[in-house]
Order: C-alpha cells, then sequence, then structure tokens
C-alpha cells in the first residue's frame, strides 16, 4: 500500500501540465516568487516542472513536434542523476536559498489547480483523490536560482561523456535543450484542506500517515501529517527545483547552438506538457 501511493506520477509516456497550463496558476507562482524577493522570471521563459531533484541545471529535453512541425510537448531526456560524478557546472546560488527578510511566502489555489500545482511523486489514484480538496495552500521558505556553468558543461559532456557514450548521442540529435538554470526551493510545503466528510474518507482509504495516524515519511524525502482541522499537509524539506530555463544545446557544437535571442531561455509554448521517457523520470524530492 505505501509504495503504490508513492509510485512516481510520470510513468512511462505519461503527461503533466506545465507552465502554460493554467496562466491563473502561473502568475500566482510568480507572484510568490517575487514576494519572495525573486524578481528575474519571465513566465514566457519559465517551463514549471517540480518538485523534482533530477531536471536541475545540466539536464537534457527534447522538443518534439507533429508531422506537420507542430510543437507537441518537452520531454525530459537526460537526468543529471543518472550522469556520471564529479559534476562540476552546477554552480549553486550565490545569494543563497533566503527569501526577502528572511520570511515564508505563501499562495492559495483553489480546487481547479489543486492537483495541477503539483508533480510530486503520488500515484494516479491520490491525485485524483487530492481533487476533493476545497483548497491548497503552498508555502516556500525560501528559493535561489542554480545555474548552469557552460564552459564546465561544454567540456564535461565532450571529455567525461564523449563521442559514444549514450548521453553523449542523445544531446547530439536535432531539437535538444538543456536546463540553463532552475530555480531552488527550500522547505517546500502543500497544505490540503478537505471537508470533514472527506477527510473522514481519504483517512479510511489509506493506510500509515495519509490514513491518519499521525505525521509519517511517505518516502523520497516527503511526509505527510493530518491536523485537526481536516487539513492534509505534505512536506519536502529538502532543497527541490520547481521551474526552469531552456537554451538550444548539441553535444558536438555546445551552446554555439543558440540563436542570440535563445539565450536567455526558449519562449516555452502555450500550454505545454511535460512527458517522462523511459527511464528518465522525474524524481521525487530527496533528503540531502
Amino acid at each position: 500500500m505505501r509504495h503504490s501511493f508513492i509510485a512516481l506520477a510520470l510513468a512511462l509516456l505519461s503527461v503533466v501540465c506545465a507552465t502554460g497550463c493554467d496562466d491563473p496558476q502561473r502568475e500566482q507562482w510568480i507572484q510568490a516568487l517575487r514576494d519572495c524577493g525573486v524578481t528575474d522570471v519571465t513566465p514566457a521563459h519559465t517551463l514549471y516542472f517540480g518538485p523534482t531533484n533530477n531536471a536541475g541545471p545540466g539536464s537534457g529535453w527534447r522538443e518534439t513536434f507533429d508531422a506537420k512541425n507542430k510543437h507537441v510537448d518537452y520531454r525530459l531526456r537526460v537526468d543529471i542523476e543518472e550522469l556520471p560524478d564529479p559534476k562540476p557546472f552546477i554552480r549553486a546560488s550565490p545569494s543563497g536559498y533566503q527569501c526577502k527578510g528572511g520570511r515564508d511566502v505563501a499562495l492559495k489555489l483553489n480546487i481547479s489547480a489543486a492537483v495541477r500545482v503539483s508533480t510530486l511523486p503520488l500515484s494516479k489514484e491520490l491525485s485524483d483523490a487530492l481533487k476533493w480538496a476545497r483548497e491548497i495552500r503552498i508555502t516556500v521558505g525560501g528559493v535561489g536560482w542554480d545555474e548552469l556553468n557552460e564552459s564546465e558543461y561544454e567540456e564535461y559532456v565532450k571529455k567525461t561523456l564523449g563521442p559514444g557514450n549514450r548521453y553523449y548521442e542523445e544531446m547530439n540529435e536535432p531539437h535538444r535543450l538543456v536546463l540553463r538554470r532552475a530555480l531552488a526551493v527550500e522547505n517546500l510545503v502543500m497544505a490540503y484542506d478537505f471537508s470533514k466528510e472527506d477527510a473522514a474518507w481519504l483517512k479510511k482509504k489509506y493506510q500509515g500517515p495519509l490514513g491518519g495516524d499521525g505525521s509519517g515519511d511517505l518516502g523520497g524525502g516527503l511526509s505527510a501529517e493530518w491536523h485537526d482541522n481536516n487539513r492534509l499537509t505534505i512536506i519536502a524539506p529538502a532543497r527541490v527545483w520547481i521551474l526552469g530555463e531552456l537554451v538550444p544545446f548539441k553535444s558536438s557544437t555546445g551552446f554555439d547552438a543558440a540563436a542570440a535571442q535563445d539565450r536567455v531561455g526558449v519562449k516555452i509554448v502555450r500550454d505545454a506538457v511535460i512527458v517522462a521517457e523511459n527511464q528518465n523520470r522525474l524524481a521525487p524530492p530527496r533528503k540531502p
């Protein structure tokens, strides 16, 4: 039972909504980041995918098109967790991970966004159950931009990986993109408010923390706890990435493949969809 609802939501070729899926939701996230002191966020160039540990700076993506050359989706192809260590190309946020003034910031979403906001590693069954929430409140303890050191990344791909390596060959194909920078979030808390009847139904349906047996570990760094007011909180205390910017990349030529206007991130297609392919799945948050 426990592993059934911790299972990754992004199984083989499953899809989830991304940044453009719900404009009010996107704007609320952007506003929350601004309240935290993050002002250098451009919604049109921002892909929302989190929270996750492996879609950080240096992860490889593919933009796919249909037979008429119309955009279809963005696919995570190279998971940075799979790449061999050391990985010197990730430059941690130089300003740390604090909100302005050291305070938390919060945003509130209605029922229509209660599940879309979360790409947590939860089963479809549990994600559907969360739709019964009246609203979801999200609290962020701190944020910061982790960035890609481009020269280090190019050297890593050409020398540490090199021709013949499957990741090198993957990123040498057409329409490949690399996450140039990713927004890291600390102390992310999602609180789901239920009616008394729906809370009782959920507690009866599940065992462990979700069954109302106090607080507990869901695995992957996630924990859950019921409160007296029929509120369920899901907590990711570790630092996780939630959104970022993509730039064109090719293993053999590096970032020279990027046009000048794409150096600060390609424009994300409206109503974008993210797909996790094969073994490259968005991983759950993990304790450091």
